[in-house]
């Protein structure tokens, strides 16, 4: 069985996993986005997901939420989409580093001498050009806190991920050396199960 399905499997009953906003990373069954360079099977938008409710039974949605215009919206949408069963997982900065730019200095000085590298000073320039022009695809429009997250979902877990710390080196080896390492984690990864309409807050 191919890893993607198609939008048209959304009536089977199946575990059916979706990735909202995949980029060029998709993990789901069906992937969405609205950016056409990505590589989505379903192009949509995030704040109206072209699902019925109760479909989905796991949730992608990393990176997203605060670089768009309503990420209230986008979290009613999730909720609507997921089945009672199922999950989803978000990801978004911590607030330390949710400026984009505090994360930047971070990664530089924390990977030298490998920031120093080509291919990573290319990214790091796009990348601030990305924020003083305020692209949607690099500028943080909003502050995303768990609190905002449990307005619309039921979350059961938070995990802190994303070790800014010697990024380059794998995990594994990097454990042995810092034990304290979640101090230098830029992300938080939400663990939620479907919220009743009724218990959300606007």
């Amino acid at each position: 069985m191919q890893r993607q399905r198609s939008a048209r499997k959304l009536t089977s009953d199946d575990m059916i996993s979706l990735d909202v906003g995949c980029g060029t990373n998709p993990k789901g069954d069906v992937n969405i986005d609205v950016v056409r360079e990505s590589k989505h099977n379903l192009l949509a938008d995030a704040h109206y997901l072209p699902l019925r409710d109760d479909s989905i039974s796991v949730i992608f949605c990393e990176r997203l939420l605060e670089h768009l215009d309503n990420p209230n919206q986008v979290l009613s949408e999730i909720n609507r989409v997921l089945n009672k069963e199922g999950h989803a997982h978000i990801e978004v900065p911590k607030p330390f580093f949710a400026n984009n730019c505090r994360f930047h200095l971070f990664n530089f000085l924390l990977n030298l001498p490998f920031s120093l590298g080509p291919t990573q000073i290319k990214w790091r320039l796009r990348s601030l050009r990305g924020i003083r022009e305020k692209d949607s695809r690099w500028f943080h429009k909003h502050l995303i806190r768990i609190g905002d997250v449990k307005n619309y979902l039921n979350v059961f877990a938070v995990h802190e991920i994303n070790n800014v710390l010697l990024r380059f080196l794998q995990s594994s080896r990097k454990a042995r050396f810092f034990k304290f390492k979640a101090i230098w984690c830029v992300d938080l990864r939400i663990l939620a199960k479907k919220k009743p309409v009724q218990l959300q807050k606007n």
